[in-house]
């Protein structure tokens, strides 16, 4: 996933499966990543905002309208880490 904004553009690769979300308008988008690697400041904040994105899934690339995004990060007891 890529994502820009003021900061700069921020890049997050790893497993991801996208979640249940209510059927409100615009609908959410909600994914979690575990295994991941990330590139860029804004994985490190808990709320930002951005511009446009995109996601790349089985080698087709899917636009990402501006949005805000929330994040949790979670450390597992086997050393690794998730990120929703």
């Amino acid at each position: 996933m890529i994502i820009k904004n003021g900061e700069g553009e921020s890049k997050i690769i790893g497993k991801a499966i996208t979640l249940p979300t209510p059927k409100i308008f615009p609908q959410p988008f909600f994914i979690r990543l575990s295994e991941y690697t990330s590139e860029g400041n804004l994985w490190d904040n808990e709320n930002f905002e951005f511009n446009s994105g995109k996601v790349e899934c089985n080698g087709e690339d899917y636009d990402l309208a501006p949005s805000t995004c929330s994040l949790a990060k979670f450390d597992e007891d086997d050393g690794s880490k998730k990120l929703i």
